[in-house]
């Protein structure tokens, strides 16, 4: 793998890149803090991606591991950086409702409102997945709270639409704007007006 000479120093080929990638990545994933240290200081980059589009601050965050989530902020871990799925490092926070995490992204830098070119806001993964104390975090912290996807939907009709009541009531206490519809195809006011007796 690696070509480790006596002078210290480390000769890298792309193989061997390709090879840190995948080594880091699985380490982060078992929440091996040891091996990603070591990988790290034997000058792995950690941003780098396996040949899946894995990155080793995501696997960390979605396997739990804060202490490893936070050491690989401390390292220059990006936590804006997109994975092929179009996610970031919030979005994987926001899909295991970790505030202390997320927290600590938008300290490092995240943009609250998520990078132009992922498929989904953060607030909008976090209403969905009705994780509240990110929505509280991220409307604490600024979000746009009428945010748009990709498809021109916002939090407040994810969160109807799951008919996520906590999450709803969150956005419009925050000033979400409902959606300007006053009956459904049914014939009935929507979730969010027959919840709230608007």
């Amino acid at each position: 793998m690696l070509d480790i000479r006596t002078n210290n120093t480390i000769d890298v080929i792309d193989k061997d890149m390709k090879q840190f990638a995948s080594d880091l990545i699985q380490y982060a994933h078992q929440g091996n803090l040891l091996q990603v240290k070591e990988i790290i200081a034997l000058g792995a980059d950690v941003n780098i991606a396996d040949d899946s589009g894995e990155l080793a601050l995501h696997s960390a965050i979605r396997s739990g591991n804060d202490e490893l989530s936070l050491y690989l902020l401390s390292v220059g871990a990006e936590p804006d950086r997109l994975d092929l799925t179009g996610n970031n490092a919030m979005h994987y926070a926001a899909m295991k409702n970790n505030s202390v995490i997320a927290e600590r992204l938008l300290e490092k830098g995240a943009n609250v409102n998520g990078v132009k070119e992922a498929m989904v806001p953060p607030l909008i993964t976090a209403s969905l997945y009705n994780c509240l104390a990110i929505v509280e975090l991220l409307i604490a912290k600024g979000a746009d709270i009428d945010i748009k996807d990709k498809k021109g939907k916002t939090a407040l009709y994810y969160a109807t639409a799951q008919k996520h009541q906590q999450a709803m009531h969150m956005l419009l206490s925050a000033g979400a704007t409902p959606v300007k519809v006053t009956t459904n195809v049914n014939g009935k006011k929507p979730v969010w007006k027959r919840i709230f007796n608007f």
